[in-house]
């Protein structure tokens, strides 16, 4: 994340908002894949760079797209997408990782600690679901609850 401040010491607030983010949503559901890259091709700054469900495939897709930002939709906290974060955090150590799914009692901090940005809960509104993404790719206070709204 070191990058994303060294961008904005650089390049200023305004050369940022000039910057589109690139971002990459990984999830199974495939019409909330559609329906959340329809809702982020509708902003001015941001290009959905790549759309595709959770597979062994997935790492060496990120890895050639190297987005921004990725959406990792996820229903269950487990060692596996522990470690999963963990890889992503090495091979893209840059991109800000947002998890979004029904993760039930696991805490933001869980998230955090793995190395993701965010948590995002699934049925949060769409002006969350933008402003997490937003302040995930800038190192801001990101929004990160446990409720839905």
């Amino acid at each position: 994340m070191f990058r994303s401040w060294l961008q904005r010491k650089k390049l200023g607030a305004s050369s940022m908002a000039d910057e589109n983010m690139r971002v990459f949503i990984v999830d199974n559901n495939v019409a909330w894949r559609d329906a959340i890259g329809a809702l982020l091709d509708q902003q001015a700054d941001m290009k959905v760079i790549g759309k595709c469900p959770l597979n062994p495939r997935t790492l060496s897709q990120l890895t050639a797209a190297r987005p921004d930002v990725l959406l990792l939709g996820h229903d269950t906290w487990s060692d596996e997408l522990q470690e999963r974060i963990c890889q992503l955090r090495q091979d893209l150590p840059d991109m800000a990782i947002i998890i979004h799914g029904r993760l039930g009692q696991v805490t933001c901090a869980n998230v955090m600690e793995a190395g993701a940005a965010a948590y995002l809960p699934k049925g949060s509104s769409p002006s969350t679901i933008l402003k997490t993404i937003r302040d995930a790719r800038y190192d801001l206070d990101v929004v990160t609850s446990n409720s839905t709204t």
